[in-house]
């Protein structure tokens, strides 16, 4: 019958990927993300520095999962910010 056309925007590169995630946060949330991928790397038995003697696709998987966990870690303490901020009125904490 009728066959539809989807324009699909190009995948963004990995250095657009990286730089806007280092680029898009404050520098005291850009540490605690940072220090977020740190903690569940430490706990996959890993370091940061260990990731570039990975395969390319275990280092890009680390770091998808790494990062997921960084992020959700930061909605958190952004949500309890608010909810101070709520609370107690007045300027947000972060």
């Amino acid at each position: 019958m009728f066959e539809r056309q989807i324009d699909v925007p190009p995948a963004p590169s990995r250095e657009l990927e990286q730089a806007s995630s280092v680029d898009v946060l404050p520098p005291p949330s850009r540490e605690l993300e940072q220090a977020y991928i740190n903690e569940y790397l430490q706990g996959l038995g890993y370091k940061f520095e260990d990731l570039k003697t990975l395969p390319a696709t275990q280092h890009h998987d680390l770091m998808c999962a790494a990062s997921m966990f960084a992020s959700t870690r930061l909605a958190d303490v952004e949500t309890r910010s608010h909810l101070i901020e709520e609370m107690h009125g007045g300027e947000r904490p972060m």
